[in-house]
């Protein structure tokens, strides 16, 4: 297991998580098993190829490739040389996709054939030779320190302005490293991935497992098809999904009548939205897994909240958890802390919350202050904070809802049906 190490920074981590797993194996694709090892030599090719391309260190590289072996040596490749990693979704539509990489200001982009040609000059991982063990151009390698940026990320707005947001490697390996602690991940670990690359809950997925020498599963068929998804289920010791992907499944259990098989799993890890108390009871009904239920943001490079939950829980009295190490979080009213048990903002400062937002002062101003020498978030969430520092997400404070890990305002959606022609009123809900 490889150890955590403020000084370090996750390309150098993964690059050693290669060496001392060498031989594990990272992903089975197309029923054919890869190795870190095999991994490691993909991205020694994608180093020696984005140098050549004139990468230099802070550029940004687009990663448009789902979440498989070769994601996971370009995300070693484009951060060994001090690169940004920008990933997209490959299903993300394809003018999307060239205005965030435009945005981001990246030189090429891995992967995205469909999307980016003609945009952008495109590495294709599958048509990159692969060299010799002793082929590592650790000589290429740009200064990197735990402070430089290591992803630009677009928070998921639904119609409006998305807002950038660089996450360092202090940061992101704050709460990588967490994560694997939260749920104790070992080598013998097989970790099941139901998110796009594009949310940022992906990132532990893949780097978590890596550090732990474990296995990573990612079904690459239809988003739709549940069936088949939870399918490669079968020997997942941990999973990660969406409330909202938690609700497709049980209700793929009911129109069966019988229950996905969890029986490798010790945890399900649910994020990205609220967890309600109507999910847990209909999950507990058939399952005895414990859950996870994550709280975090882009803006914290991922969840500083975690919360067990064995047994059903009303709405309302949901934990999601105390914070991780070296993580302040405060309930505020008003400017002021909330007292235990009263309902506030959700305020979280510590080593993975991002400095602001790029190009976009009045957002910043609005969502990020400075108090004590301490830059905080503000979240928009309501919440309390019980006598034992234990954390309840209680909603909303604006228009704000969360599906699938999305961000959607609701007056964004309104404002874009009233400028149809024939409109006059529109509500959404």
């Amino acid at each position: 297991m490889i150890q955590e190490n403020h000084a370090q920074t996750l390309g150098r981590l993964l690059k050693q998580a290669c060496d001392t797993f060498a031989e594990h194996v990272l992903t089975v694709e197309e029923e054919k098993p890869v190795t870190y090892r095999q991994t490691a030599l993909h991205a020694q090719a994608l180093v020696r190829q984005l140098y050549e391309t004139g990468l230099r260190a802070g550029d940004a590289v687009g990663i448009c490739l789902p979440l498989c072996a070769s994601y996971a040596a370009a995300l070693i490749a484009v951060l060994s040389l001090g690169g940004v990693a920008v990933p997209i979704d490959p299903r993300c539509p394809a003018r999307k996709a060239v205005q965030m990489l435009r945005r981001a200001g990246a030189v090429c982009a891995i992967g995205g054939h469909g999307q980016l040609e003609g945009e952008i000059p495109i590495l294709e991982p599958d048509k990159v030779p692969e060299l010799g063990e002793s082929c590592w151009p650790g000589q290429l390698e740009w200064s990197v320190s735990p402070d430089s940026p290591a992803f630009c990320f677009f928070t998921s707005g639904s119609l409006g302005e998305p807002k950038q947001v660089f996450l360092t490697h202090r940061g992101i390996c704050h709460t990588v490293q967490a994560k694997r602690q939260v749920l104790e991940l070992c080598e013998d670990d097989v970790v099941a991935c139901t998110f796009s690359p594009g949310f940022v809950a992906s990132i532990w997925c893949v780097a978590a497992t890596m550090l732990s020498g474990a296995r990573l599963v990612v079904y690459q068929g239809s988003s739709d098809d549940w069936n088949a998804r939870c399918r490669t289920w079968e020997q997942a010791t941990i999973i990660a999904l969406t409330p909202s992907a938690l609700q497709a499944v049980l209700g793929l259990e009911q129109a069966q009548q019988h229950p996905i098989a969890l029986k490798e799993s010790r945890y399900l890890v649910l994020t990205g939205e609220e967890v309600t108390g109507a999910l847990l009871d209909r999950y507990f009904r058939s399952h005895s897994v414990p859950l996870i239920n994550a709280y975090g943001a882009t803006e914290c490079s991922d969840d500083v909240l975690h919360a067990r939950i064995d047994h059903p829980l009303p709405s309302g009295s949901i934990p999601v958890g105390r914070p991780i190490p070296h993580t302040q979080v405060k309930i505020m009213q008003e400017g002021k802390p909330a007292a235990a048990g009263q309902t506030g903002e959700i305020w979280i400062s510590g080593p993975s919350v991002v400095a602001g937002y790029v190009g976009q002062e009045q957002e910043e101003n609005e969502k990020f202050c400075c108090q004590d020498g301490e830059t905080w978030y503000r979240s928009g969430d309501l919440g309390s904070m019980d006598e034992k520092g234990i954390v309840y997400y209680l909603g909303r404070m604006d228009d704000q809802i969360k599906r699938a890990g999305y961000k959607i305002r609701l007056h964004e959606l309104t404002d874009q049906a009233l400028a149809l022609e024939g409109i006059e009123e529109a509500y959404a809900m």
